[in-house]
């Protein structure tokens, strides 16, 4: 059957195109091109389209019937979880993506969710009495089935752009993640930024190494379809290995383990461009990931909140995104001086205006219209931010303001440390202890490597504290997006003191 005879009935409405749509058009105009690269399957551009229809006309008669549906989508296949995503577009339907193992997350989440989607059916936490669906591999291969003819009468719903559209999480560094509400408006600002900024075009093939529940993920995949490039979801070197891959985006701890990970006969791809985000990028991996991976790599500041807010060079300095208004601000919500450090805060046409039943983080976030991200910084010039990092993750070593990263950069220039976490605790004498924390990939090497990073915190920050404690951990308490859960750290670090 012709593709053009599938086409689902359309009626003329002013609210802005879908995703569908896109993928309609992609689907009429090069019908054979690559859409995703799966673990070595591929699908293109008329097969996702059609499943896609097919997977909304089996969805229709399963979501609620409320005004504004919200589904959680918890498949851990990514190819599935996508198709649910875009199936739920279809049907206008407000989603929140997590995976099983990430299944705490629904805690978090306000009582409104009409339907959770699973393949199997995990541990959910027993407060959460929604409505589950198991959706496993033979309803998706069931829903296959379904005959042309009838996949084409799934509906198409075109929401305005004030409409709800994606639930989605703050990365949750110091507390419980936040819960918010994109609306179409405020995803549409998402995905035309990734345009303007991410270079893509319609040859172009985006590996994602994260979950969808990642905006940064979701809106890129978003993105590309809507283009006609080609998406690849899998295991990063076997994906690699196998497809000229174009663009990636990871946060920096994900790339260095990925750098970890290539064989020693790797061959370095011809043209990859790498963005990073969640936390500022150090020289030495950025040189790393140059020698070895890619032609291209930048650093990017920004939350879920409000946007992309700058693109970072390699001292922590960029320049603030078009469209976007940054200030810098004293404990009062007074602009400082250029040049003097304070808090920042943003505002921009993607951004939100509060949280989802937390007033009090509203309040504390929120203000006279701007977002407060927690994060300090100056200006050096005229919309020229030098970022110097997240305001827990500062250290106070002494009255002398640290960066945590850099310490834990420095960490792990050790060859054998796999990650590292550190704070500063202050003891009931008011003598300050560094708390380090290291993930080793050896740890029968614990006193060879305690014996090497030990002088080195001791030269360039000895002076500033009274007290130096390593300790071997198996795992740093971090977010989906790569950052570490500082108050976590430090109530662990904390009763290990006082054993």
């Amino acid at each position: 059957m012709d593709i053009t005879e599938t086409l689902p009935a359309q009626k003329f409405c002013h609210a802005p195109l879908t995703t569908f749509d896109y993928l309609e058009q992609r689907a009429l105009d090069n019908p054979a091109h690559l859409a995703l690269h799966i673990s070595g399957n591929s699908l293109t551009y008329q097969q996702l389209y059609q499943d896609v229809m097919r997977v909304t006309r089996a969805l229709e008669s399963l979501v609620s019937q409320a005004e504004t549906p919200v589904v959680a989508v918890g498949h851990m296949h990514p190819q599935l979880h996508l198709l649910l995503l875009l199936a739920c577009e279809n049907l206008g339907v407000v989603t929140f993506s997590f995976q099983g193992a990430e299944s705490f997350q629904m805690a978090n989440l306000p009582s409104k969710i009409d339907l959770i989607l699973l393949d199997e059916p995990y541990a959910l936490p027993e407060t959460l009495t929604t409505k589950t669906l198991l959706l496993d591999i033979q309803w998706f291969k069931q829903t296959m089935t379904i005959p042309l003819d009838q996949a084409m009468l799934c509906p198409r719903v075109r929401c305005q752009l004030d409409s709800p559209h994606r639930l989605t999480q703050s990365s949750g560094t110091t507390a419980n993640p936040k819960t918010m509400l994109l609306n179409r408006r405020q995803f549409e600002y998402m995905v035309q930024s990734q345009i303007l900024n991410g270079a893509y075009t319609p040859q172009s093939v985006f590996l994602s190494i994260a979950s969808f529940g990642v905006m940064g993920i979701y809106s890129r995949v978003t993105t590309c379809l809507r283009l006609g490039a080609t998406v690849a979801l899998g295991r990063a070197v076997d994906i690699l290995q196998a497809v000229e891959v174009t663009h990636l985006w990871s946060v920096p701890i994900m790339l260095k383990n990925l750098l970890k990970e290539l064989p020693q006969n790797w061959r370095k791809p011809a043209k990859l461009r790498i963005a990073t985000g969640g936390g500022p990028l150090n020289h030495a991996l950025r040189e790393l990931a140059l020698e070895r991976l890619c032609t291209h790599i930048s650093n990017g500041y920004g939350a879920n909140e409000v946007g992309r807010i700058a693109s970072m060079d390699n001292h922590g300095i960029g320049v603030v995104s078009a469209g976007v208004e940054l200030r810098i601000v004293d404990e009062n919500f007074r602009n400082v001086p250029e040049g003097e450090v304070g808090r920042i805060v943003v505002r921009s046409q993607g951004m939100i205006n509060c949280y989802c039943c937390t007033d009090e983080h509203s309040q504390t976030f929120f203000k006279d219209g701007w977002f407060i991200p927690g994060d300090i910084g100056r200006l050096t010039g005229p919309r020229r931010l030098q970022l110097l990092g997240r305001g827990d993750d500062i250290l106070n070593l002494g009255g002398i303001k640290q960066s945590a990263q850099l310490v834990e950069d420095h960490c792990m220039e050790h060859t054998q440390v796999k990650d590292a976490g550190v704070v500063a605790i202050q003891q009931a004498d008011g003598n300050e202890v560094l708390m380090v924390a290291l993930v080793t990939d050896d740890a029968q090497a614990w006193s060879e490597i305690t014996s090497e990073v030990s002088p080195g915190l001791l030269q360039k920050w000895g002076h500033l504290f009274q007290q130096l404690r390593l300790l071997q951990f198996s795992k740093i308490p971090r977010t989906s997006t790569g950052k570490v859960k500082r108050n976590e750290l430090r109530n662990i670090l904390q009763r290990e003191l006082t054993k």
